[in-house]
């Protein structure tokens, strides 16, 4: 199973999510790209959940947060995520997203959520540092911009 894990603010059924199921679905793959809580405790609970419950290996995407979720899972259940592919991922959310407090925007609904200092405090949780054991298990792939 190959789940994709979208970033701060997005959706399953964002841009990247869409092309990751149209490839993956004409190539007989079985893919998933759900739409997560923007509280993380429950994004991860629901992704652990989600991937203990397949019977068999289970690969992640992760974009940007979701690059940062895809660390933590592949860390804490390392016998079942066998490779993690990491799209820009957010290193130090902590810091980044804290410009993010208040009222935002979900970017593909437009509904709204209020962002807080608890959901920081949620992300320093699921901080990993010492990845050397795992390094074989990630492939990471960074654009800092593009010149056309």
């Amino acid at each position: 199973m190959i789940i994709y894990i979208h970033g701060f603010g997005g959706s399953g059924n964002g841009s990247k999510a869409k092309l990751f199921r149209e490839y993956f679905k004409s190539n007989n793959k079985n893919f998933i790209a759900p739409s997560l809580s923007y509280v993380p405790n429950l994004a991860i609970s629901t992704l652990k959940e989600l991937i203990e419950s397949y019977n068999e290996d289970v690969y992640l995407i992760g974009s940007s947060l979701g690059g940062y979720y895809s660390i933590y899972l592949t860390t804490v259940l390392s016998d079942i995520v066998k490779k993690t592919i990491l799209i820009n991922p957010a290193v130090n959310p902590i810091a980044t997203l804290n410009r993010a407090i208040g009222k935002s925007e979900n970017f593909y609904d437009n509904s709204y959520y209020e962002w807080n200092q608890n959901h920081l405090k949620m992300l320093e949780e699921y901080k990993k540092t010492d990845l050397k054991n795992y390094k074989d298990k990630f492939m990471l792939l960074f654009q800092k911009g593009m010149n056309f």
